[in-house]
């Protein structure tokens, strides 16, 4: 066994830039052997850049932490500035499309703890002039280290994330559910859709193929928000445009589009992200009225559970949002945190304000889950 010498203690720099080009590198690193989210990954972040941050006038921000010594980047946040009711905000890069906000860092971070004080009194400086700088949905942990914005988030959202770990044995995943009822109302749903012809669930991998799942994609959800009054974020103007250059890249890929076919009809389908052994669920949708009573969406979800098993098992994601058909599945929740940094005189008094709103806003978010429950 190797005997280490004593932990050398980091010093670090901090700056800021709106520029890209000083970041890139930094930023191919950190993804390289860091810890961060789908969500702060550049095939997901860099279409948001160019296509939805213009059209709020929302200017890109990245503040970067390097190791003093060595010049290697220790941590990178990829904000955005811009301004809301006369003051200037910087929050992460998000208007409603992602759904964690985290740095990316290096493990090395994990030796900075001590001073997680200085540091992000140096991130404050960094990010003047601005007035707030707001984050919210905070997981806990980011790649099984403990996300940093922890140090300065003050509250608990009202709502979670839930995700649910995949062994590599179908079997094992179906005895550790606690509700085996569950499972033989899956398999009734799996019998009564495979009625109405042959059953396919299959990932679009081709261009052609990733087209067609998103066009259905944006077909189904768009009947299903019409239906229930909702407003669909897919038909918003730059959004799809977003969701598009993400979904069919063909590039650094991040996207995954599963379809749930009967016959030649697609019934289901399932957006999200995927990094490792870890898929971030964002958007399911099923077909229309003729099947609702085969329970589409469910029956996607028990095969993307096949489907992620056969690939090895890992972490099924399911975000945020506290639907109780995540805990049918056997989801745990995990708590979500926020915080609002004040960075002039002229945010103070939008602390508190904040904070109200928010509160407000996480008892409308968990009300509107509730809605989708009872109308799945």
């Amino acid at each position: 066994m190797a005997i280490l010498g004593p932990r050398r203690d980091v010093e670090f720099d901090v700056d800021a830039s709106d520029d890209l080009s000083t970041v890139r590198d930094d930023w191919a690193a950190l993804e390289a052997v860091g810890r961060y989210t789908p969500f702060q990954s550049r095939a997901w972040l860099l279409p948001w850049y160019e296509i939805v941050a213009p059209q709020f006038g929302a200017r890109p921000l990245f503040v970067r932490v390097r190791d003093r010594a060595t010049g290697e980047p220790i941590m990178l946040l990829p904000l955005a500035r811009r301004r809301d009711s006369g003051l200037t905000l910087v929050e992460f890069a998000d208007l409603g499309v992602s759904d964690y906000h985290a740095p990316l860092f290096a493990p090395e971070m994990c030796e900075l703890r001590s001073r997680g004080s200085a540091l992000w009194v140096k991130v404050q400086e960094a990010l003047r002039p601005a007035d707030l700088f707001r984050f919210e949905k905070t997981p806990p942990l980011v790649g099984g280290l403990r996300n940093p914005l922890l140090d300065v988030a003050r509250r608990r959202m009202n709502f979670s994330a839930w995700d649910v770990a995949l062994p590599a044995d179908r079997a094992a995943f179906d005895a550790g559910l606690a509700d085996q009822s569950f499972l033989r109302e899956l398999a009734r749903k799996n019998r009564r859709i495979a009625g109405r012809g042959p059953v396919r669930f299959v990932e679009a991998v081709t261009q052609d193929e990733r087209r067609r799942a998103f066009d259905a994609l944006c077909e189904q959800r768009a009947a299903r928000f019409a239906e229930l009054g909702r407003d669909n974020i897919l038909q918003r103007a730059p959004f799809r445009a977003f969701y598009e250059a993400v979904a069919l890249s063909d590039g650094d890929r991040v996207a995954r589009l599963f379809t749930l076919y009967v016959g030649e009809d697609i019934v289901g389908t399932i957006f999200g992200l995927g990094r490792g052994a870890r898929f971030c669920m964002i958007m399911s949708t099923i077909g229309d009225d003729r099947w609702k009573s085969c329970s589409p969406g469910n029956v996607a979800m028990d095969r993307l559970i096949s489907h992620l098993i056969d690939e090895g098992g890992g972490i099924l994601d399911f975000t945020i949002g506290d639907e109780a058909y995540k805990r049918s599945f056997g989801a745990v929740e995990r708590e979500l945190s926020a915080g609002v940094l004040s960075l002039s005189w002229r945010g103070s008094p939008r602390l508190v304000a904040d904070f109200a709103r928010k509160a407000i806003q996480g008892r409308r978010d968990a009300a509107v889950g509730a809605a989708i429950l009872r109308t799945r």
